[in-house]
């Protein structure tokens, strides 16, 4: 969300559409966990929160982006994937913002060419 909207925490936390967003992809994600048994300690809701308290922060792949390093998103959502296609848990929030992220990193491989060809 933070790279999509190319915004800081603060500005996440003043969007109730974005944190709102953020918790549903997020309870995606603690199926997998569920699934394979493994407790959590803080709720979806819980860990936004806290995160989003700190304000001036800017998470590290907006930060890579921002500097134009390639990003650690594929590698990361490709394990997640499969590891929720082998327990049987859909993702189709994640996925969608994954999918869009991974476009808006493709701009970073390309960053003279005309914008309407990406």
């Amino acid at each position: 969300v933070a790279l999509l909207g190319n915004v800081g925490n603060g500005m996440i936390a003043d969007s109730p559409e974005a944190v709102k967003t953020l918790t549903a992809m997020m309870l995606e994600c603690e199926k997998v966990a569920s699934v394979l048994g493994l407790p959590l300690r803080q709720s979806a809701e819980s860990r936004i929160r806290q995160t989003l308290q700190a304000r001036a922060h800017v998470m590290s792949m907006l930060h890579d982006f921002r500097r134009g390093k390639p990003l650690e998103l594929q590698p990361l959502w490709r394990s997640f994937e499969e590891l929720a296609q082998v327990v049987g848990v859909q993702l189709p929030i994640t996925s969608a913002l994954v999918s869009v992220a991974a476009l808006r990193e493709q701009s970073l491989e390309f960053p003279n060419r005309d914008q309407s060809t990406l």
